[in-house]
């Protein structure tokens, strides 16, 4: 039994031989080999015969890789079911302004910082999201490089330490290559943006008698920038208030679908003015950038909640101007790899990485003006002269008017990102005169993420809440020492340059060091075949810091500030494993193999803490096995999430329960409750005051790290079947469960949890979320704490299913294709300790109840035809999405098709032409999907070619 391949392997060999596929990791080598090697499979330190191994592994190859036609890794994850939306796919404008071009997978939507993600089996170093939050960047990897993709469902963190909550991603790179490959890619939309380009060039040379070789690779990768605004409905579908609904239960919906919106008074080009209409009740805007005054909307063309219903008579600005449905960026990569057989029993591996990474994101201009009435004397100081057509304007209403939000004549506010990353390994392996295996490895590598804003205004001489003009030492412009200035003319250069301030940005730096060894053998011979074993140490030291500029220090000028931080931990790790077949060659027993693995680990900051894992495998006969595992692991706390220096900013759309209307809106069971804890925060009348808050729309809110924090604990279990059916051949069966349930996880306290909890606390004076409330003697809020603490609870139930088949169609080629499918069974979450659990179930796109991906093959001679259906269940837009509250509360199923034809010219030469979303399905007409989160595509019809040469 000790060197039985399993019977996955042998229906399955033949298909994995030929074709592209996604393929179950209980997969070995054909029984024809007469050699038989230890190999290290992903999720185990054990270097064992077979491949089979108590987790679930899904398997993506090379072949698989290129049939996707992504030249962005992280794409292609999230379209499998195990994924979701993480960063840096189609839809990026949501990463944030200096996240422009970062990638990171989020496994079963625990989140990009609870996946593990390694290289061959290794942690490396990792670069930062603009905060500090470190995370593994994918666009660091290109895809021409990548063997294999190894994708582990469940806790590993007893194999792989911290973070491996959700599952580990292993990227598995290419070596031992012998030979020279040119290779290239281009394509674009049907639109005629979002073009991407490659070129990727590898050579491999073997030397000393093929005892060394060494792989050299350059990289280039280009993504251009695809808009909303070339995909009409992108971005530009919203919730809109219902004008029939008068509350719950009036049979209307509270928000209908908008399409065909706009802006009233954001994203403006040129001057918008607004002038009362006494005849009519309402206010006319006309646009006055040029020799006379147009008609553009009036406020009876308002829809709520600030939109703009485009008409023939009435036309607002455009929703995307600058929302991007793909941010562009570039890649440059250069590889070496070295391997050396030092003798019979040693060798040693080498490379050397260097990544750099280039991104920008365009937004909006700055903005300062409300749509308000105000006067323009007020701007009398400016000794500037009105064009007679806005003279005109202003006297039918003795000179009040109303302007726009956005300071155009700055032009668009733009993030440039540039990340690089060097990393260097070195691996020493060998095999012990007993037959043991040990490899000792260490690694070095550094990144860093610089990034720079442009066209941004010093809110000193620009403030929120007024129209005036300041100067650099805070006193009210009075023509002697500020530029002119009045808002129905265009800016001035003189103006713009004393409103904006010089560029400013940050500088990140992390730096991660790591040595370990490993051994792994055979203990001891048991009756079914023998006790392997395997043990190890690690050492890994992680620094990071982050540097920002004086200008962003200066909340007064940035409106936000952000002050430099530095930190560093080392983690010291013991792990062992064992695996031992107990029962064999029995009735319904055809081999059982218990596994244990366990790993202790000292953080600097956050102490000794304990993972485990327990497997199982059970072939129960010829072609039917099952396996578990049972696994504790846990997520230790980012230094990000520990020192993080306090910073100030702004936080809107935030209510104070202190308000009279908040208060009028309070339950009935919190409203006295409510009042009474407002008037001991020094509010004379709650029920008639009028907070500051809600004029000023937000709140001033501070975050910073908390050296506190604990180790977030997940449980992990999982049971699976396999089934190769032996009167089908090249059939193979797959289902797994999974359950995962996460406790003690790191959650900001919120803004607006903290009033709301302070608001209706027993005691204010010993309240926790009291403590984070800063008001002044009247009872108006200065600021807010937004702590992070362990007080959340995820938890994912879900089932996978996966079916393969290979059908030879002997003279007509052969068929083959898989199926992947994930069952939502649980979706949990609790933010609060103070909150109940709540099911999603189904909610929202994150939580699809169903998602799928088939992928087909067919090959003949020389060519070759992939087609790929993904597929996702819809989902209830929010946890309170009823027919009540939303005009349609469901988004559609997603569909997606896509396909790739190859053909093979010569013997070095391969063409292959491919279209993603070949239907052009979009989903633009509704404003949960329009942008295309999640499954759901917004880039429509992709075509894309490209063509590869070997010698």
């Amino acid at each position: 039994m000790r060197f039985k391949n399993s019977p996955i392997t042998l229906a399955l060999i033949s298909a994995l031989t030929a074709i592209p596929t996604y393929a179950e990791e209980d997969k070995g080598q054909s029984e024809a080999n007469d050699t038989i090697d230890r190999i290290q499979v992903t999720g185990s330190r054990i270097a064992r015969i077979n491949t089979h191994t108590p987790s679930p592994v899904i398997s993506v190859d090379a072949e698989a890789v290129k049939a996707s036609g992504y030249l962005n890794i992280n794409e292609l994850l999230t379209e499998l079911p195990q994924f979701v939306f993480g960063v840096g796919t189609a839809s990026s404008n949501q990463d944030g302004f200096s996240n422009a071009g970062l990638n990171a997978a989020n496994l079963r939507n625990l989140g990009t910082e609870r996946t593990l993600t390694l290289i061959n089996g290794r942690r490396v170093v990792q670069s930062t999201y603009d905060t500090g939050e470190m995370v593994t960047d994918t666009s660091y990897i290109p895809t021409e490089l990548i063997d294999r993709i190894d994708i582990l469902t469940g806790g590993a963190a007893s194999t792989y330490g911290a973070d491996a909550v959700a599952g580990v991603v292993n990227y598995v790179m290419k070596k031992n290559y012998e030979g020279t490959k040119i290779s290239g890619q281009y394509g674009g939309s049907a639109v005629g943006d979002g073009e991407e380009s490659t070129f990727t060039i590898t050579t491999g040379h073997n030397f000393d008698d093929q005892r060394g070789n060494v792989v050299f690779s350059l990289d280039y990768y280009n993504q251009e920038r695809a808009k909303d605004s070339n995909r009409p409905g992108s971005g530009t579908t919203r919730w809109i208030n219902n004008p029939l609904s008068t509350g719950t239960g009036d049979g209307h919906s509270n928000k209908i679908v908008g399409t065909n919106l706009g802006w009233p008074d954001y994203n403006v080009v040129g001057q918008l003015m607004g002038v009362w209409d006494a005849d009519n009740d309402r206010t006319n805007y006309y646009d006055i950038s040029g020799d006379e005054a147009l008609y553009m909307y009036n406020s009876n063309d308002k829809v709520g909640p600030f939109y703009i219903q485009n008409s023939d008579s009435a036309q607002g600005y455009e929703l995307d101007t600058f929302a991007m449905t793909r941010n562009p960026f570039e890649r440059h990569t250069a590889y070496l790899l070295f391997n050396y057989e030092l003798d019979d029993n040693t060798s040693l591996t080498t490379d050397f990485r260097y990544t750099k990474v280039e991104s920008n994101l365009l937004s909006s201009p700055e903005f300062n003006y409300g749509q308000r009435f105000i006067n323009i004397n007020d701007f009398a100081q400016s000794n500037l002269v009105l064009p007679s057509h806005v003279q005109n304007l202003l006297a039918q209403d003795d000179g009040y008017f109303q302007t726009s939000v956005g300071l155009y004549e700055l032009g668009p506010r733009k993030a440039a990102v540039e990340r690089d990353l060097f990393a260097f390994s070195a691996t020493l392996e060998g095999e012990f005169e007993n037959g043991w295996v040990w490899d000792a490895y260490a690694s070095s590598g550094v990144t860093h993420n610089d990034s720079l804003f442009f066209n941004r205004t010093d809110k000193r001489r620009l403030p929120r809440n007024g129209y005036q003009t300041l100067s650099a030492s805070g006193e009210i412009c009075n023509g002697n020492n500020c530029p002119a200035f009045n808002p129905l003319l265009p800016m001035s250069q003189e103006a713009i340059d004393y409103v904006r301030v010089a560029p400013y940005g940050s500088q990140i730096k992390s730096e991660q060091h790591t040595f370990a060894f490993t051994t792994s053998g055979d203990l001891l011979e048991l009756p079914y075949g023998a006790l392997a074993f395997a043990a190890g140490a690690e050492v890994r030291r992680e620094s990071l810091e982050l540097n920002t500029d004086e200008a962003w220090q200066n909340s007064k000028i940035t409106g936000s500030s952000r002050l430099p931080w530095d930190a560093g931990r080392t983690i010291k790790e013991l792990y062992f494993e064992l695996e031992a077949p107990v029962l064999g060659d029995t009735f319904l027993v055809e081999e059982l193999v218990l596994s244990a693995a366990g790993r202790v680990s000292d953080y600097t900051y956050s102490g000794k803490h304990n993972t485990w894992k327990l497997g199982a495998t059970w072939t129960i006969i010829d072609g039917l096995a099952m396996r578990s595992t049972l696994a504790h692991t846990v997520r230790a706390p980012q230094l990000v999430e520990q020192f993080r220096a306090a910073s100030l900013g702004w936080r809107a759309n935030i209510e104070d329960p202190c308000d009279k209307l908040q208060i009028a809106n309070a339950a009935n069971s919190d409203r006295a409750k409510t009042i009474s804890n407002c008037k001991a925060f020094g509010i004379t009348d709650p029920e008639s005051w009028d907070s500051p808050t809600a004029t000023d729309g937000g709140v001033n809110s501070i975050s910073g790290g908390n050296i506190a924090l604990q180790p977030e604990k997940a449980d992990t279990l999982t049971i699976g079947v396999v089934y190769t059916p032996n009167f089908i051949d090249n059939l193979s069966l797959t289902v797994d469960y999974f359950d995962i349930d996460l406790t003690n996880a790191m959650q900001s306290t919120g803004i607006q949890n903290s009033l709301d909890k302070c608001a209706t606390a027993d005691d204010i004076n010993s309240d926790i979320y009291c403590a984070l409330v800063n008001r002044n003697s009247t009872g108006q809020i200065d600021s807010v704490l937004n702590a992070v603490v362990n007080q959340a609870l995820r938890g994912r139930r879900a089932v996978d299913f996966e079916i393969s088949y290979l059908r030879n169609l002997e003279s007509y080629g052969e068929i083959d294709f898989s199926i992947y499918v994930t069952k939502l069974i649980h979706s949990t979450s609790r933010d609060s300790i103070d909150n109940d659990e709540e099911e999603f179930r189904g909610i929202g796109t994150f939580n699809s109840n169903l998602r799928g991906r088939l992928t087909m093959t067919y090959r003949y001679e020389d060519i070759s035809i992939n087609w790929i259906t993904n597929y996702a269940e819809g989902v209830q837009v929010d946890i309170d999405g009823t027919y009540d509250l939303y005009e349609k509360p469901f988004t559609e199923d997603a569909l997606k098709h896509d396909v790739r034809i190859a053909y093979k010219a010569t013997d070095n030469t391969n063409l292959y032409f491919g279209i993603r979303n070949v239907f052009d399905k979009t989903y633009y007409d509704h404003p949960t999907t329009a942008s295309g989160l999640g499954q759901y595509d917004s880039m429509g019809r992709f075509f894309y070619g490209g063509i590869s040469y070997e010698f």
